[in-house]
């Protein structure tokens, strides 16, 4: 039987989502194909544009080791789909939290002025460091 399962996944607006795969068994790819997979999909907005468009940051089969999925967005979906001819397995663990550090990371990257960037460096460099941080692995 196929099934389509979703999941709304919201924090804080102020916070991005960072989504742990903890555990992952799915029916592996046949032809090219995945018969079973989980899906992590958000929208975003453009700047004065009334759309927004849905962005797949993930899909997947198969079986994977830990993985750590960040999303630009306080909300998106998890979907997991199954077909018919799925092989059962495992199945899938996912943990989520709200992360505020996407954005700071990203911001001293790209707009420090020239004379400041060694403190940007320095300072994602100590964000490195600190639990819970996008680049903690």
């Amino acid at each position: 039987m196929d099934a389509e399962c979703r999941w709304p996944v919201v924090v804080q607006p102020s916070q991005t989502i960072r989504l742990t795969l903890l555990d992952f068994e799915l029916d592996v790819r046949r032809a090219g194909t995945c018969h079973d997979y989980v899906s992590v999909t958000y929208r975003r907005r453009a700047a004065g544009v009334r759309r927004s468009n849905e962005v797949e940051v993930f899909r997947e089969c198969g079986s994977l080791g830990k993985q750590v999925i960040d999303v630009p967005a306080n909300s998106a979906r998890v979907v997991f789909k199954t077909g018919r001819s799925s092989l059962t397995r495992r199945g899938f663990i996912i943990y989520f939290e709200g992360s505020v550090l996407f954005f700071v990371i990203n911001e001293l990257r790209c707009n420090f002025p020239r004379n400041l960037r060694g403190i940007a460096r320095t300072l994602s460099s100590f964000l490195s460091l600190v639990p819970g941080s996008i680049r903690d692995g």
